[in-house]
């Protein structure tokens, strides 16, 4: 019996080699489809008796992708961080691959939340709501002021600012 011959079912490993399989032929259906083969030529590609398999291949393969834990994500793009960073470092002299290298470690920074500050902290010892909005602000709300309302009157300070500015 072949990897792909092996027999199915709800007994089989997750890790199982005929699963392995699957997966990497998926894997491989997503490359190809992403690099403009159409499901009919993936399907002779890869073997798929036809273009529904490779069509359920890539759409499983995308679904997997969407659902990988937070934490491997974070963890796959701190590798490809690393690797931009290292491939910068020998010309960080140069001014515009020393911007490169600090961009790419800002984005470290974010993601790996080190430049978070935490809430201030009321006088009564209640938190204030600290939101990072689209646009880079911050906004600082009291437990008792609705966020919505600082929110109006943040767009509202901000659109003065403009017009005076």
């Amino acid at each position: 019996m072949t990897v792909h011959e092996t027999k199915r079912g709800k007994g089989e490993a997750r890790l199982s080699p005929r699963r392995a399989a699957a997966a990497l032929r998926a894997a491989r259906a997503l490359e190809l489809r992403a690099s403009g083969l159409s499901y009919d030529q993936i399907a002779r590609e890869l073997g798929f008796r036809d273009h529904s398999g490779a069509h359920r291949a890539v759409a499983g393969a995308l679904e997997r992708a969407q659902s990988e834990p937070a934490e491997e994500c974070r963890q796959v793009e701190l590798d490809r961080l690393d690797r931009l960073l290292l491939a910068h470092w020998k010309k960080r002299a140069e001014p515009e691959h020393a911007r490169i290298i600090l961009s790419i470690s800002e984005r470290r920074s974010r993601l790996l939340g080190l430049d978070r500050l935490p809430p201030p902290v009321a006088p009564s010892g209640d938190w204030f709501l600290r939101t990072e909005l689209h646009d880079g602000a911050i906004l600082v709300v009291p437990p008792d002021v609705d966020p919505a309302d600082g929110y109006r009157l943040y767009l509202e300070h901000k659109q003065t600012l403009e017009v005076q500015g």
